[in-house]
């Protein structure tokens, strides 16, 4: 694994490769001021080779690691500087797994503060999925039958619900329909409430939000909204990241994303991926690069062969059956 990142004005690259038993490589690399990357330690198995000039806060934590921990985290743990500054940063990563819908959410946590739940209300009312407002039960009116106490229950997505206008037949707001949001509300819509609270965490705190195939639920325009979130100097002004995997080719549009913040993935036929910018390529701000990427000009594309003849070779018996 391999990583690399700025703290203020210095590019770190740290990286390190281990087994199930222990850390085999680990390795410390800064460049001040754009200047010509240099060490700080190199670790190859039981050996660790540091600067002591850069890197001091190393010097006798050499024999103090365990084959199975990180360098890194054993200075850190002796109060390094450097490294110390290094284990902050990751800790400023936040991931966001569409499937993991869980009650200790960051969205649920928020959910307890009112300015929260309002904010909240009016980004649900605002991604236009008909949501009017979000309902949680007081617990404290819960009583116990047997004991006739009060029973302090913890929020959950179970006994949260949504607020959904109803109308009759003239078109008229007649009533208010309460849909419980883990039965009853849609996957993309419990994905992106879920995702809202991380959102707020993440621009309010300069942190940085990764997330694999976030569009798989949502609509490219939500997306887009989500992006530009991200490109506000207003809202995300403490500089919160967002770094997704997408098949929306929708967002291959420099009025949302600038050309440094597209990046391609290409996989070649021996199964090795290839990550490289549309920054690589020379292009005009007119260009209309999501129809240039299908024409083939920035690679990265599947060659997609017709499915019908699969079903063919086995309709007109073309297929071998494998011996046992």
């Amino acid at each position: 694994f391999q990583v690399e990142f700025l703290i203020g004005e210095i590019s770190y690259r740290y990286g390190f490769e281990a087994t199930s038993e222990r850390v085999t490589k680990e390795w410390l690399f800064f460049k001040p001021n754009s200047l010509t990357e240099k060490p700080l330690f190199v670790r190859m198995e039981d050996e660790i080779e540091i600067v002591p000039s850069k890197f001091k806060e190393g010097k006798g934590i050499e024999a103090r690691t365990r084959a199975n921990a990180l360098f890194l985290s054993s200075v850190a743990q002796w109060n390094g500087e450097i490294s110390t500054k290094i284990l902050e940063w990751f800790d400023k990563l936040v991931f966001f797994d569409r499937w993991d819908v869980e009650d200790d959410s960051a969205t649920m946590e928020l959910l307890n503060d009112d300015k929260y739940k309002i904010l909240m209300e009016e980004v649900l009312s605002l991604a236009d999925l008909a949501i009017n407002g979000l309902e949680k039960p007081d617990y404290e009116e819960v009583i116990d039958r047997v004991t006739s106490k009060r029973i302090l229950l913890p929020l959950t997505y179970e006994h949260l619900y949504t607020l959904h206008k109803v109308y009759d037949q003239n078109n008229n707001e007649a009533d208010v329909a309460y849909f419980e949001m883990d039965a009853e509300e849609s996957t993309g819509t419990r994905n992106f409430f879920n995702l809202i609270g991380q959102l707020i965490v993440v621009v309010e705190n300069g942190k940085i939000l990764l997330g694999d195939e976030l569009n798989a639920h949502f609509h490219h325009r939500l997306m887009q909204a989500i992006v530009m979130l991200f490109n506000s100097k207003i809202v995300n002004n403490k500089g919160g990241q967002f770094i997704f995997t997408t098949h929306d080719t929708n967002l291959i549009d420099t009025n949302f994303l600038s050309r440094d913040q597209i990046y391609f993935l290409e996989k070649n036929r021996f199964g090795a991926s290839r990550l490289y910018s549309l920054v690589d390529f020379k292009t005009r701000s007119e260009d209309n690069h999501e129809r240039e990427y299908f024409q083939g000009r920035y690679g990265a594309i599947p060659f997609i062969e017709n499915l019908e003849n699969a079903f063919e070779k086995i309709e007109n018996g073309k297929t071998k059956t494998k011996a046992a």
